[in-house]
C-alpha cells in the first residue's frame, strides 16, 4: 500500500500574494485614506459626503496610523478568509481527505473510478457515478493531476458521464416530483449562497438515484448508474 502523502494548498507564490501582499495592500490604502477621501470631496456631485469629508479631516498623525491599523487588520482579515476558502487535500493511495469549512471528509481510496476537474472544481467520483467529492481545490490543475496520478488514482481529462448531463426546469417531467422539489430547493440555495446546505441537497439528490452539477447559474442532472456502497464518513 502505497503510504506516501501529498498536501494539495495553495501554490507558494499564491500563499505570498495572499498572506503578504493582502495585510501590505490594506496598509497602504489604509494610510492613504484620508488623502483620498479629501481629493473625492473636491468632485461637485458627490453622495455621502459628510462622512467622507470626516475621514478626510483626519490629519494628525496618530488618526493617520489608526487609519493604517485599520487597513493592515482588514487586510489581515480578508487574507484569513482567503486561505479558508476552496479545499486543501490530502492524498495518499488508500484515501483522500479534504478539508473545507471547518470539515473533514474522508474517501476511502478503494471506492474511486474517476478523478477529474469540471471547470475549476474538482470531482471524485464512485463506482456507481456518485460524485462523492466536488468543490474547488487550493491546488493548481496541475498539481492535483500529478498528485492523483502519482498515488494510482484514474485521473481523466474530463466528466465521462458529461453527455449524459440535461438542464434542468422547474417540474421536468423525466424527473420524479420529489427530485424536482429537491433541485427547487438546491436552486434556492445556491441563490443564497449556502454551500453547506447545497451539498447537503446534492447527497439528498444522489439518494433519490440521480446527481447534479452547476454551470454558471444553472442547474445539470443525470441518472446515476447502478451504484456501489459508498465509503464516506465525515470527521
Amino acid at each position: 500500500m502505497d503510504e506516501r502523502e501529498s498536501v494539495l494548498g495553495y501554490p507558494r507564490g499564491d500563499l505570498v500574494v495572499i498572506m503578504a501582499g493582502f495585510p501590505v495592500l490594506g496598509l497602504v490604502l489604509g494610510t492613504l485614506l484620508p488623502w483620498l477621501a479629501r481629493w473625492v470631496t473636491r468632485l461637485p456631485v458627490l453622495p455621502m459626503r459628510g462622512p467622507l469629508e470626516f475621514v478626510g479631516d483626519l490629519r494628525a498623525p496618530w488618526q493617520v496610523a489608526i487609519c493604517a491599523a485599520a487597513g493592515l487588520a482588514l487586510g489581515a482579515g480578508l487574507a484569513f478568509m482567503a486561505m479558508a476558502d476552496g479545499m486543501r487535500l490530502k492524498v495518499t493511495g488508500a484515501r483522500i481527505e479534504a478539508r473545507r469549512d471547518g470539515r473533514s471528509e474522508v474517501i476511502d481510496g478503494d471506492t474511486v473510478a474517476a478523478v477529474f476537474l469540471d471547470g475549476k472544481r474538482l470531482v471524485v467520483l464512485d463506482a456507481g457515478s456518485r460524485q462523492v467529492l466536488r468543490g474547488e481545490a487550493q491546488a493548481s490543475a496541475s498539481a492535483l493531476a500529478e498528485a492523483f496520478r502519482a498515488h494510482g488514482y484514474p485521473w481523466l481529462d474530463a466528466d465521462p458521464y458529461a453527455g449524459l448531463f440535461h438542464a434542468w426546469t422547474p417540474h421536468t417531467p423525466e424527473l420524479p416530483a420529489e427530485v424536482n422539489a429537491v433541485l427547487e430547493s438546491r436552486r434556492a440555495a445556491l441563490k443564497a449562497g449556502e454551500d453547506g446546505e447545497v451539498r447537503v441537497l446534492d447527497e439528498a439528490v444522489e439518494k433519490l438515484g440521480f446527481t447534479v452539477r452547476d454551470e454558471k447559474d444553472r442547474q445539470y442532472w443525470r441518472p446515476l448508474l447502478p451504484n456501489t456502497d459508498l465509503n464516506v464518513r465525515f470527521e
